[in-house]
């Protein structure tokens, strides 16, 4: 009896570690020999959670069509004030729901995900045409000189529809996506090299121009995000209900110092990581390691980004916080 309890207690556990090692190895991995991009072959895919998808995709992301991510590597987000979406002023934000705001997942990337796009920076692709990846459209009352934005390079006249700013009729997303490119318009604007930075077109939410996702421009956006950029990059996927979950695993927010998350905030993110494990496990039979990532250790070369917990791995800790809550 004890020792079928210690074979499943410490059997996921093994597989968890590795796990953790290969995480941390590819966050620091810069090398790609391979034909494929970098996010196939190094750094992390995490999605903080922010009601429009978890270890599922929820009605939100459904309704728009994709996911919104970052791509997280050791030279890309070290220098990031905010390496990931999350922001320790959560509760100042009305349309960030409390009890998801540090909680997120990783994703496998070598699963059959379709990325769509990548944005050096948050350009706010819920408010875009195409996917997610076209223009801005404009919000009323913002007051932006298009007009004179589009003229600076050398628009005229009519613009593409990849860069307009006017609303778009929603059209199937096979219309517009380009095998092995995604859905981009950097290409339109100019834009092919990182050591030559327009700030008037990179540094704005609604002027920023989306990257395609092979090897070559993915490689470029993620240049200029690494170079210039001191928050998030948003990289798009198309949302997954239809195909392989490409989750991996579930993590939480911590931070030692607690400058970036407050103690009793990563205590209560983590029992809201494990809830969704659950979750994940009661709707398809398949466990799911619970990671935290800790903000402080983006600046930190000899620390580990993705760190474990053995008590929030545990079969029974779920449980003990759902006995906890009710007594």
């Amino acid at each position: 009896m004890v020792a079928a309890f210690f074979v499943v207690l410490c059997w996921p556990l093994a597989s968890d570690f590795a796990a953790l090692q290969a995480l941390n190895q590819r966050f620091e991995l810069t090398a790609n020999s391979t034909d494929a991009p970098d996010y196939r072959v190094n750094g992390l895919i995490v999605h903080v959670n922010d009601g429009w998808a978890d270890i599922e995709v929820r009605e939100r992301a459904l309704e728009l069509g994709y996911v919104s991510a970052s791509f997280i590597r050791r030279d890309v987000s070290a220098n990031h004030l905010r390496p990931i979406f999350f922001d320790s002023e959560f509760r100042e934000m009305s349309w960030m729901q409390d009890d998801v705001a540090g909680t997120g997942v990783i994703l496998d990337n070598e699963a059959d995900f379709t990325p769509l796009c990548f944005f050096i920076s948050d350009a706010g692709s819920h408010n875009r045409n195409r996917s997610g990846c076209g223009g801005y459209v404009e919000v009323d009352g913002q007051g932006f000189d298009w007009k004179a934005h589009y003229e600076r390079y050398g628009f005229h006249g009519r613009v593409p529809p990849e860069l307009t700013h006017e609303r778009l009729d929603p059209v199937p997303l096979e219309t517009i996506y380009v095998p092995g490119e995604g859905i981009s318009n950097c290409d339109l604007l100019g834009v092919d090299d990182s050591d030559v930075y327009d700030p008037r077109l990179m540094s704005d939410w609604r002027t920023t121009c989306s990257f395609a996702i092979d090897k070559e421009r993915f490689a470029l956006g993620v240049g200029f995000s690494r170079k210039f950029k001191r928050d998030y990059n948003e990289f798009v996927i198309k949302e997954w209900s239809q195909e392989e979950n490409p989750v991996q695993a579930v993590f939480y927010v911590t931070s030692d110092s607690g400058k970036r998350v407050a103690a009793a905030d990563s205590d209560f993110f983590r029992g809201q990581a494990i809830a969704l494990r659950d979750r994940y496990l009661e709707k398809t039979g398949r466990r799911l390691p619970v990671f935290s990532i800790n903000l402080d250790n983006f600046h930190l070369t000899d620390k580990p980004v993705v760190e474990y917990s053995v008590w929030a791995n545990n079969p029974f800790s779920g449980l003990y916080l759902r006995l906890k809550a009710w007594l």
